[in-house]
């Protein structure tokens, strides 16, 4: 067999501070394990949309308050949950499957930054019923 039609992957190696960060069709964010360790474990978040930069900003906080939202574990393992989903219609981000956001990163006021461009689909695509936007 010759490997002349083949090419190779060549998979970037995974950088220390990568953060993994999804965010489902039905609105729910999954944060990893490592994700969680650099928020330092919160109960609650508080959730930020930057409109111009179509950015999700998420905010560690541990008082809870009307504007909060849990973090939940989720059944297996130290990844949790985020059940996002009003936040997302609030603000028409709608996916039509799980993506991962590429470029997660925790910024010098401690807000997690999720890019809305900057992600890759990972999952299953999923029907919904309603309004569907441009992502």
């Amino acid at each position: 067999m010759t490997l002349a039609c083949w090419q190779e992957f060549m998979a970037p190696a995974p950088r220390p501070d990568e953060l993994w960060v999804t965010i489902d069709a039905q609105g729910t964010i999954t944060l990893g394990a490592k994700t969680v360790r650099r928020m330092n474990s919160p109960e609650v978040v508080i959730l930020y949309f930057d409109t111009a930069k179509l950015r999700i900003g998420i905010r560690p906080t541990f008082r809870p308050e009307p504007n909060t939202f849990p973090v939940k574990p989720k059944a297996k393992g130290d990844h949790r949950v985020i059940r996002a989903s009003r936040f997302c219609r609030h603000f028409g981000i709608w996916f039509d499957r799980t993506h991962l956001f590429t470029d997660a990163h925790i910024d010098e006021s401690g807000v997690l930054v999720l890019d809305l461009a900057l992600v890759i689909g990972v999952g299953r695509t999923q029907k919904r019923s309603g309004p569907k936007s441009r992502r």
